[in-house]
């Protein structure tokens, strides 16, 4: 967990075994504004009960020690990783109950494939565990927004593979961004389109995905390789820094795991 106070909120994901409540906890003992959200997964529709009461059980545990600044938040992961039913349930218990959400959504060229196309490596994956795969919409952010997940506002984790009508929808909605320059490029995904992002009023923030995914979680380093000919150099360090619409209310920044 980063303690530097540059970055006034901090946004960490973390999935309901194990140390499901680190974050939440570090943020609360060094008096950090934070969100901290914990993952769900559950790509078979079968599961989802079982998927929704393991999550409901940590969340409901953690919000008796939710503090003015720091709050606990839900994640369904990404789409080759949760059901539509799963993604309806979350969301729509995430609404009710004034819940930040985040989303791992349009990372990669193979989640797009699965999910416009139900085919590729997910689509193979999930076939041989017997699961069911079919296509589910014309793009990841389409079925966000078909499943309800994207009314609940979330934090879009990546938004590499977006067309102009998925940047509408994540405006439409007020959605925000997490942008993860180094995790993208490590894995060759892509390059977020931030200058159509915030042509559509779209707030955007620097994540750092994870150590899987990155050689280092600073965003000194996110804001110095957010490759974008529209930005200056004030416009990296006001990514890091400044105020944006926040889950949380205030500002924020995203380090998703």
């Amino acid at each position: 967990m980063e303690r530097r106070r540059s970055a006034r909120t901090r946004c960490d994901i973390h999935r309901p075994h194990g140390p499901g409540r680190a974050a939440f906890d570090a943020l609360r003992e060094v008096g950090a504004r934070g969100v901290a959200y914990i993952e769900t997964f559950g790509p078979d529709p079968g599961h989802v009960d079982t998927s929704l009461a393991t999550l409901r059980a940590v969340v409901e545990a953690a919000r008796r020690d939710e503090t003015q600044l720091v709050r606990i938040g839900v994640s369904p992961h990404a789409p080759y990783s949760v059901s539509d039913d799963l993604y309806s349930r979350v969301a729509s218990w995430a609404r009710i109950e004034a819940l930040p959400m985040a989303v791992h959504i349009a990372e990669s060229a193979g989640e797009s494939q699965f999910v416009s196309d139900g085919a590729g490596e997910f689509a193979a994956m999930l076939s041989a565990r017997g699961i069911a795969v079919a296509r589910r919409a014309e793009s990841p952010v389409e079925l966000l927004e078909h499943t309800g997940a994207l009314a609940a506002q979330p934090l879009c984790i990546h938004a590499v593979r977006v067309s102009d009508a998925d940047i509408l929808r994540i405006a439409r909605n007020g959605a925000t961004v997490a942008h993860c320059p180094r995790a993208n490029a490590w894995l060759r995904h892509g390059r977020a389109p931030l200058h159509e992002f915030r042509a559509r009023n779209v707030a955007v923030g620097l994540g750092t995905d994870s150590i899987a995914s990155n050689d280092a979680v600073r965003l000194l380093a996110e804001a110095r390789d957010a490759t974008d000919p529209s930005l200056s150099a004030a416009d990296r360090i006001a990514l890091a820094t400044d105020v944006v619409r926040a889950q949380c209310g205030s500002t924020w920044h995203a380090r998703a795991r």
